[in-house]
């Protein structure tokens, strides 16, 4: 009944103030809809007019991360987009492998470990070179300037990975003030310490973040510390080109609790030390009609973990990414990537390597003024080898002024990973990749200050990658291709705006996630209402989950739940002083089975900005 009591309060807010009438006010946090001008980048591969756009991608600016997160990117998107669910059972930190979190489920797909959703920074992809998933705890809050959502399949464009869609997280490019300084505490012996420092002299501008966090955590044995350290650099070579360079290093601590004496070797995740390094060089190119950039880049990392066990990855990667501006509705936009990645774990001893090499075209037609056409292909080659070809297609048009309407056939799929065709004595040399084919319809409209979007998808998924029984035994299980699902569900979102000062967001989800049932809730619901003046901003946000298992096959049901929090900042001068309230009404839930989730925290802070 408290969920429900919760989420009656919550609804029955919305309904009390749609009833006022006030002018809209466009300097928010919320981003705020000019269906003529508005031109949206797409995973930093090419931009279409946001009346064009043909499926649902939703942007997140920094200040609502900073709002909604508290040490990582992927809090604010499991609290922001209607379909998103991400794992997250600790106050601080994910950790990685089989007792890790932080995996990310879009329209019902991302799996564990998280391969099925792609992790993109800056439009390149981000993930550990053996085991094939992102690194979460590396995505911090600071120094992030957006983060895209595109949900679906979207591998014509991305490539590997892209099934359940695309994260990018974009990172700044120039930090305006010369001096900021972050101070964070809180319960369970939490805190975090920031410093970021900017310049800008003629055609150089850079930056640096340093940042430390660490937590107890709520239960023994969960503790997590990292260090963050982000520098970038960039130079104007001309009026058209720019030159940019990034670096990243991210060591962290964790531990859980699931460790027990007879813990079998090969479970992993359960105390370890992570080394991250990440470095790109990017060269930008805006002429009048070619668009586009040119990426060299580098991740790497060095696992240990308290059972001995002991990897270095890597991924070495090269992009092109071109938009052609052929004539007023005919656009060209086209790209080649080059992937090498790898690793070596002291499973075997032996160094395990892939090359991916893929290029797509995509043509983006806009007969009449009112339609737009995107039609697209996209061929990739594994030196496995394994060769896949991904088509899309998709249509919008608009029926009146500030609406959009768009159906659109998408396809994805996701090479096997390092891991399991080769460690372990449940891999299998002869997997082949998965596969999705995604249908989606929705729309768009806006009426004066109400935004209503809505949109239905239907996953039709087949090779699946899963654990079978090994009838040439031994080993008992191995892994097949053998899993198959037919999904489908619904995203709606309505943000609304009153006065100068409020603003809410309001967004549901429902999914049938077939035999996928871990960590694929049937509904969700997810709000975020601000005040807002230019000293004051208070924000009350959370969600409610209905319809949650630990495992597929509808096994490990969970308690539905709901978490409440709310933030407040002042503004004085220099200073910004900040208090969160997380789960304020202290529920007691569980993401994982027999693992309770954190209760009631709180977090007070200051910024201090040199201006």
């Amino acid at each position: 009944m408290k969920p429900r009591l919760t989420f009656l309060i919550i609804l029955a807010s919305f309904f009390l103030s749609a009833g006022q009438t006030q002018p809209s006010y466009s300097s928010d946090s919320l981003a705020v809809v000019h269906w003529e001008d508005s031109i949206v980048v797409v995973g930093n591969r090419y931009e279409i007019p946001l009346k064009n756009l043909g499926h649902n991608l939703q942007i997140y600016s920094s200040e609502q991360l900073q709002a909604l997160g508290n040490h990582s990117v992927l809090e604010a998107i499991d609290l922001s987009f209607p379909s998103a669910f991400v794992v997250d059972k600790k106050i601080m930190g994910y950790g990685v492998g089989r007792e890790g979190a932080g995996q990310v489920f879009l329209r019902g797909l991302g799996g564990k470990p998280n391969t099925g959703v792609l992790v993109l920074v800056n439009g390149h992809p981000d993930f550990m070179g053996i085991f094939g998933h992102p690194l979460p705890d590396v995505y911090g809050l600071e120094g992030i300037d957006r983060v895209e959502i595109l949900a679906g399949a979207a591998s014509t464009v991305f490539g590997d990975h892209a099934m359940g869609g695309v994260v990018n997280i974009v990172t700044r490019s120039v930090v305006q003030e010369p001096f900021i300084l972050q101070v964070e505490g809180g319960n369970y012996k939490t805190y975090k310490v920031g410093l970021q420092s900017g310049f800008q002299k003629g055609r150089h501008s850079g930056y640096i973040t340093i940042q430390r966090q660490y937590s107890g955590g709520h239960l023994e044995q969960t503790m997590f510390l990292s260090h963050h350290l982000v520098a970038g650099w960039n130079y104007q070579l001309s009026p058209h080109l720019e030159l940019q360079v990034r670096a990243r290093y991210v060591p962290y601590d964790f531990d859980d609790p699931s460790r027990e004496a007879d813990t079998p070797k090969d479970v992993l995740g359960v105390y370890g030390k992570i080394r991250r390094g990440m470095g790109e060089l990017v060269l930008q190119n805006r002429f009048s009609r070619l668009e586009g950039s040119v990426q060299l880049y580098t991740n790497l990392g060095h696992h240990r973990f308290w059972d001995g066990f002991e990897s270095r990855d890597f991924t070495h990667g090269f992009s092109i990414y071109q938009q052609y501006k052929y004539r007023p509705g005919v656009q060209l936009a086209g790209g080649l990537d080059i992937l090498h990645y790898g690793g070596k774990a002291n499973v075997d001893n032996q160094l395990h390597r892939l090359t991916s090499v893929g290029g797509y075209l995509i043509g983006i037609l806009r007969p009449v003024s009112f339609l737009n056409v995107q039609t697209g292909l996209r061929f990739q080659y594994l030196s496995l080898p394994l060769t896949v070809v991904s088509p899309s297609i998709s249509v919008s048009f608009r029926v009146f002024r500030q609406s959009r309407l768009f159906l659109g056939y998408h396809s994805g799929f996701r090479y096997p990973t390092l891991m399991e065709l080769y460690l372990f004595p449940v891999s299998n040399d002869q997997l082949k990749e998965e596969r999705v084919n995604s249908f989606e319809a929705g729309g768009m409209v806006t009426f004066g200050r109400l935004s209503l979007q809505l949109s239905y998808f239907m996953n039709d998924v087949w090779n699946l990658i899963q654990k079978v029984n090994n009838p040439a035994a031994p080993p008992p299980v191995i892994f097949r291709n053998s899993g198959k699902a037919r999904q489908h569900g619904i995203e709606a979102q309505i943000t609304l705006r009153r006065g100068r000062h409020f603003q809410q967001r309001f967004a549901y989800s429902y999914l049938q996630p077939d035999q996928l049932t871990a960590f694929n809730p049937a509904h969700q619901f997810k709000y975020w209402a601000r005040y807002q003046t230019r000293r004051l901003a208070v924000d009350v946000y959370g969600k409610y989950v209905y319809g949650l298992y630990a495992s597929n096959n509808e096994k490990d049901r969970l308690p539905d739940y709901d978490v409440l929090n709310a933030a407040v900042s002042l503004r004085w001068g220099a200073v910004d002083f900040q208090m969160k309230l997380l789960n304020i009404l202290n529920r007691s839930y569980w993401i994982l089975p027999d693992y309770p989730a954190p209760g009631f925290q709180l977090r007070v802070g200051m910024v201090y900005h040199m201006r």
